[in-house]
């Protein structure tokens, strides 16, 4: 089964569709300086979400020629 973040599921599926990573929720509940992964979004690569001095970062899995590779992408909790 598919996993989508909340920016694709909402893309997708629409906003009254629970996203299955739901990065607000797990932003909230990281302490500061922490990170969760174990999943992957299957429409934007999402792989990580981390929490530093209350900044949001995510990290997506990129594929070039092969291979995958974790790329950093800050971004604001207020877009989740």
């Amino acid at each position: 089964m598919a996993d989508f973040c909340t920016k694709c599921a909402n893309h997708m599926f629409g906003e009254d569709v629970k996203p299955d990573i739901d990065i607000r929720e797990i932003f909230e509940s990281l302490n500061d300086g922490y990170m969760q992964s174990g999943f992957i979004c299957e429409g934007c690569g999402l792989a990580a979400i981390s929490k530093v001095d209350n900044e949001l970062t995510l990290w997506r899995m990129d594929y070039v020629d092969g291979e995958g590779e974790l790329i950093e992408v800050k971004a604001s909790i207020d877009d989740y």
